[in-house]
């Protein structure tokens, strides 16, 4: 199992080719193969959103489990399934885990799952999705869709919906036009089409499932799902831990 740790990386292609893409802050594209990364800080702030495309990515079968890590200051945080029907096969039933986790200050993909593939999240911190500086398209937080699968446990999805008007115009056009391309006409009868992306915190749409656990939403934010939901007081503390994690890893990874 190929290992990635304590690193702090800037900028797509930072990591060697191969096993990493080149377009990726951490994107991994073998069939077959389980990476383990733990430990790690991605952050693209100061890389304009044209020149980026994922945090951390998993495609083309490949399966990850993320420990410890810490992403942020990207348009497109993680995907997992290409989209490209080449490599269905390859990506249908592969699992991604999140383990306390960080997703911070992003555009959308926190993550977005497709192609079958599965992802859970574990004690992660879903936070500010929609951020005006990384804003593009649409915004929105976790997203399984196209048979992708979501269980997101003892999470924090929270956001301080600060997205410009004109950013909240195309965010409103755009996820109507994708509810269209991806279910009709029948898509305008739905009242989730027209959600704004600030608050789609945790959601399923065309064949996805999503479920989740002890999990805490921001008011207007919605998970789908949500049994036994977190209490404030009990997500203020997490957040703490959170915190103390930030300043960790920014004194131990390079």
């Amino acid at each position: 199992m190929p290992e990635l740790s304590y690193k702090y990386i800037t900028k797509p292609g930072q990591l060697p080719f191969p096993p990493y893409n080149l377009d990726d802050g951490i994107g991994v594209a073998q069939a077959g193969v389980t990476f383990n990364i733990h430990h790690c800080i991605v952050d693209l702030s100061d890389v304009a959103l044209s020149q980026q495309d994922g945090a951390a990515d998993v495609t083309y079968g490949s399966s990850a489990i993320f420990e410890n890590c810490w992403f942020r200051g990207c348009g497109k945080l993680s995907l997992l399934g290409s989209g490209d029907e080449d490599h269905r096969r390859d990506e249908e039933g592969k699992l991604v885990t999140f383990v306390n986790c960080i997703f911070e200050n992003f555009g959308r993909r926190g993550p977005e799952v497709q192609c079958g593939m599965r992802c859970t999240l574990d004690h992660c911190w879903i936070k500010n999705w929609g951020h005006p500086d990384f804003f593009s398209v649409r915004a929105f937080g976790a997203w399984a869709h196209d048979d992708g699968l979501i269980v997101a446990r003892d999470c924090v999805f929270e956001n301080e919906n600060n997205m410009k008007a004109a950013q909240r115009l195309a965010d409103h056009i755009n996820h109507i036009s994708q509810a269209i391309k991806d279910n009709g006409v029948k898509a305008l009868f739905d009242s989730k089409t027209y959600m704004a992306g600030w608050k789609r915190g945790l959601i399923a749409s065309d064949s996805g499932i999503v479920s989740a656990h002890h999990c805490y939403a921001d008011d207007g934010v919605l998970v789908e799902n949500n049994d036994e939901p977190m209490s404030a007081d009990e997500a203020d503390r997490m957040k703490l831990q959170w915190e103390k994690m930030k300043e960790v890893l920014k004194k131990t990874c390079k």
